[in-house]
């Protein structure tokens, strides 16, 4: 299972890269299916499934991380990730109040992550694609149960999982 991190030209993503001074404003899954790459993201109007070349259309590649899952293993993780994303609303309140606490604990150069009490459990970001896997990431070296995903950006998660024992970094262009 690759997680791929990307960026485009839209008026926010343009915002985001401004004020936090990161590469990254969008995060997602690549799994490899049968020979084609499925990418599965938590978007807006809602989360949906679409093939990695379409999504590079939107995005420009920045970075991938690879979990090494056998083939079993990453098509349930995949089974897992689908239903728990695709179709689900996306979560304009705690991606709003998420990019605002994100940048000022940037500023303030606070470390502690906070809980985003904007954060639904019926909706979903880009940075929550993680969660429905977090225990099965545990078994991987790859620790993000203390954390809430919905109060952090991509780059801040690029950059706490690359610490991660279980991850490898398999490209980065920033």
């Amino acid at each position: 299972m690759k997680i791929i991190y990307g960026t485009n030209e839209a008026y926010y993503s343009r915002l985001h890269r401004f004020f936090e001074k990161a590469p990254i404003t969008h995060i997602a899954l690549c799994f490899t299916l049968n020979g084609k790459d499925i990418v599965v993201e938590a978007t807006r109007p809602c989360g949906r499934q679409i093939c990695l070349s379409r999504w590079q259309k939107r995005y420009q590649l920045k970075a991938i991380q690879e979990i090494e899952f056998n083939e079993e293993l990453e098509f349930l993780i995949y089974l897992k990730i689908k239903k728990e994303i695709i179709g689900i609303k996306y979560d304009f309140p705690a991606y709003f109040f998420g990019w605002f606490w994100a940048l000022l604990t940037i500023w303030k150069k606070d470390k502690q992550l906070y809980k985003n009490p904007f954060n639904s459990l019926d909706k979903k970001i880009c940075t929550e694609i993680l969660d429905p896997i977090k225990d099965d990431l545990h078994q991987y070296n790859v620790c993000l149960n203390n954390i809430d995903l919905s109060g952090v950006t991509p780059f801040m998660l690029y950059k706490k999982l690359s610490k991660e024992m279980g991850i490898h970094n398999v490209y980065k262009n920033f």
